[in-house]
């Protein structure tokens, strides 16, 4: 694979990481894991985040999700991740790939904030200073993503905008306003389908 634009801003010990998982293989959204890895990772660098919240979003899936089942790694790879990325990013990235992420939209309106790890089947309490840079790159995952996804209906596009909308005290101004503009373009592009 070679380096392009994308991966320019990515730190190479990272992306020889993700390859050595064949993260460059592994298909995702009409491109590969990768490519969705490193956009993320590049939208949060963009929105001013700091290197161990970039880099947990560049690792964000690679042990899998709810909605994103297929793993690059699994979870005995911890601690070799952990060495490469460091222990804040990569337990932002696992908590990000186990948890439901519903729940940190309900967590950020909580005072006693809580999200639920669906693969242990538990629930996890977290501090605003861990929800936080969850929800920043959930809004760069989404944001992303979009643009590449299908079949997503108008009323998951107005359940992400409330959702978003109630935890903004939660995520930079700069990820806020990407989400509404991502939403508003594809809110149109569904309309236009609908339409024709």
């Amino acid at each position: 694979m070679h380096l392009d634009n994308a991966y320019t801003h990515v730190d190479p010990r990272h992306l020889a990481v993700l390859q050595g998982l064949d993260a460059h293989q592994i298909p995702h959204s009409r491109r590969t894991l990768i490519e969705h890895l490193a956009g993320t990772h590049n939208l949060l660098r963009e929105w001013g985040n700091d290197d161990a919240v970039c880099c947990a979003g560049l690792f964000h899936s690679v042990y899998g999700t709810r909605v994103f089942a297929a793993q690059c790694a699994d979870f005995s790879k911890r601690d070799e991740i952990c060495a490469v990325i460091g222990e804040r990013a990569e337990a932002l990235a696992y908590l990000f790939c186990v948890a439901d992420r519903d729940t940190f939209f309900a967590a950020a309106r909580s005072t006693r904030p809580v999200i639920r790890d669906a693969v242990n089947q538990m629930d996890v309490p977290v501090t605003r200073q861990v929800l936080s840079p969850l929800l920043e790159i959930e809004a760069a995952n989404l944001v992303e993503h979009m643009p590449h996804r299908g079949g997503s209906t108008l009323r998951a596009m107005r359940w992400y905008r409330q959702a978003f909308a109630d935890c903004r005290k939660l995520i930079s101004a700069a990820a806020a306003a990407a989400m509404n503009d991502s939403l508003d373009r594809y809110n149109g592009e569904v309309k236009k389908q609908s339409a024709g």
